[in-house]
């Protein structure tokens, strides 16, 4: 039986993780600050709360993932079809949008 990999408030901050398969892994308040992500996967990853502030996201798949309240920091846009199947905030939507120039209110 598999047991998903737990790295809970771990501090990852400035590690090159590219290429690295963490499907379903729990990364809940981790830091990740100015992380390397290039062509990873995070698909079903728990990361509630992580900091990607810095971190390089392009090519990383994050489809099923919990990314509420985390800082995705300048989340590449024309990378923002991987966050398909991701779970993000009512904030976290108006960040990424408002980096279209669209205005959210409510």
């Amino acid at each position: 039986m598999d047991h998903p990999r737990v790295f809970r408030r771990c501090d990852f901050s400035e590690s090159d993780l590219s290429k690295a398969w963490l499907d379903d892994a729990v990364l809940a308040g981790a830091d990740l600050r100015d992380t390397v992500w290039i062509g990873s996967r995070l698909r079903g990853a728990e990361l509630r709360a992580a900091e990607f502030d810095g971190a390089d996201l392009r090519a990383a798949e994050f489809d099923g993932a919990d990314l509420r309240g985390a800082d995705l920091g300048e989340f590449p846009l024309q990378d923002a079809h991987r966050l398909a199947g991701a779970t993000i905030s009512a904030d976290q939507a108006a960040v990424i949008l408002g980096q279209l120039g669209i205005v959210v209110e409510g």
